[in-house]
């Protein structure tokens, strides 16, 4: 990709993954973030860009963080999304020095639940300011040679 931002995936019919991604755009002042819901073929792309041999389809259905470094899923996607945003943000990623399993283990039990907990997104939802410019299509991300 042409564009070196980080891209958010993440679960477009999950009410608190989409809470999520409003929260992230308030407090992205840099636009240092771009979004695509998992289910588009923009994120389909961008994990075959960013990590061409691992499967879309074995991918969480949360939310997934993909940069310069790879494709990060679970606890490590989220702590390393709060890199970017602005003041005190950043410091949450100090938690990637706790192991993965125990990170993940307290994100897996939020993550089987949040439907249950905060049901689905609705559909005619208005995007916040500065968040349409930020979402990719598929046309926006180049395709497999």
């Amino acid at each position: 990709m042409t564009d070196p931002r980080p891209v958010v995936l993440f679960d477009g019919d999950c009410a608190f993954c989409n809470a999520t991604v409003r929260w992230t755009v308030r407090r992205d002042p840099l636009a240092q973030l771009r979004f695509a819901p998992l289910a588009s073929d923009a994120a389909r792309r961008v994990v075959a860009l960013t990590d061409p041999g691992r499967d879309f389809d074995s991918l969480p259905d949360a939310i997934v963080l993909a940069d310069r470094d790879g494709v990060h899923t679970a606890s490590t996607a989220v702590l390393r999304l709060t890199r970017h945003l602005r003041f005190p943000w950043p410091a949450c990623a100090l938690a990637l020095l706790v192991p993965r399993p125990l990170r993940d283990a307290a994100y897996q039990v939020f993550a089987r639940n949040r439907i249950r907990w905060f049901g689905r997104a609705d559909a005619c939802e208005t995007p916040p300011p500065g968040l349409a410019a930020r979402m990719l299509d598929a046309e926006d991300v180049p395709g497999p040679e």
